[in-house]
């Protein structure tokens, strides 16, 4: 209400048939209440990063986080010292941006793009979101990789308060990068031109990969599956995907391409595949036209494959001990399109349940 002018509608909508709740909410997320609205807030949506990273950090802006700090300002929780480093409250401003644990990953991440990690507020003022000294491409992937790393530090606290999963801080860095270079290769953008973080902290020297596949004689239909496991015995990445093959070895060999593809894409570098086929060892050690014509196409591209990882050895494993990429295997031939599982992403409850029977995890 203006006293000394016009009063204004502020909910008014040029719909009228927009409904009260529509025309609220198509005002507030205009800004058009604010006289001198912050440019960060649309820029948010504008990430290049999954929906749930965007809906994280704009929760984290607005201060909407379910930390310690919010719950007993709320009354409904008590006073709570942050989970990683257990010296300060846990306020969304520390758990994210300021705390001591994650201090190496932030250095590392702002480094590879090229910004200081000495302006103390350039994080948490928001600053990073409407940054203008870079450019429309590097902008980009300097945004998207700041937010993935704020997610999967939130990621990280969660799991430690609800699942009693230790922090793995050592991989935050190349996490995020690796969240960022596949949602810019899904999504077609250019992100070769960045560098990978540099980490203090050294990967896991020994890789290994467990593929299978599952096939149906009465129609070809197959679904592959691997998982790539560390040696301390954590699932790094999980896949399947279906797919039609003229026999099993062809969709044996697809799968293990399939795993090897995957590990080249993030920059992995595997020692061994294990797989409970002993023929397809055979095959691919002795390779002979005569024998392998049938499934040409498929040797040839695992070939080309194994090229990049002249290191690597080749295990026949007992059935039993394959029993996770077999599953994964059978859920191909069932959902044919490509799916991926690792901490950082969706994992279905019986994928859990499965590994956890194995002392394995994510």
């Amino acid at each position: 209400m203006d006293h000394l002018g016009n009063p204004v509608w502020i909910w008014a909508s040029p719909n009228h048939k927009a409904t009260l709740a529509a025309s609220v909410y198509d005002t507030i997320s205009s800004n058009a209440l604010c006289s001198n609205p912050w440019d960060g807030w649309n820029q948010i949506w504008k990430l290049c990063s999954i929906p749930r990273v965007k809906f994280f950090i704009w929760k984290l802006m607005h201060g909407k986080l379910s930390t310690g700090a919010l719950l007993y300002r709320l009354n409904i929780g008590p006073f709570t010292l942050c989970p990683f480093c257990g010296l300060e409250e846990e306020t969304s401003e520390h758990i994210i941006w300021s705390c001591s644990k994650l201090a190496c990953s932030w250095i590392s991440i702002l480094q590879s793009i090229g910004l200081s990690a000495n302006a103390p507020d350039f994080l948490s003022s928001g600053t990073w979101l409407t940054f203008p000294n870079l450019s429309r491409s590097s902008g980009a992937w300097a945004r998207a990789l700041i937010a993935s790393l704020a997610w999967l530090a939130w990621k990280e606290r969660c799991n430690l308060i609800f699942k009693n999963l230790q922090p793995r801080f050592d991989t935050l860095a190349d996490r995020a990068f690796s969240l960022c270079s596949d949602f810019f290769l899904a999504s077609g953008k250019i992100y070769r031109e960045f560098s990978k973080p540099l980490s203090s902290f050294s990967p896991s020297p020994s890789i290994s990969i467990f593929s299978d596949a599952s096939w149906s004689s009465v129609t070809n239909s197959s679904g592959m599956g691997f998982i790539i496991l560390a040696s301390n015995g954590q699932i790094l990445l999980a896949g399947s995907q279906g797919a039609f093959h003229s026999s099993p070895l062809a969709a044996e060999l697809s799968a293990m391409a399939l795993a090897l593809e995957a590990c080249l894409e993030r920059g992995w570098t595997p020692s061994r595949i294990c797989c409970d086929c002993p023929g397809i060892l055979n095959l691919i050690e002795n390779h002979h036209p005569c024998v392998a014509w049938k499934f040409n196409t498929e040797a040839q591209k695992l070939k080309r494959l194994l090229r990049a990882f002249p290191d690597i050895s080749m295990i026949a494993i007992p059935r039993e001990d394959n029993n996770v990429a077999d599953e994964l295997a059978y859920f191909g031939k069932l959902n044919p399109l490509r799916s991926l599982f690792s901490r950082d992403l969706f994992c279905p409850f019986w994928l859990l349940e499965l590994c956890r029977a194995r002392d394995l995890f994510f």
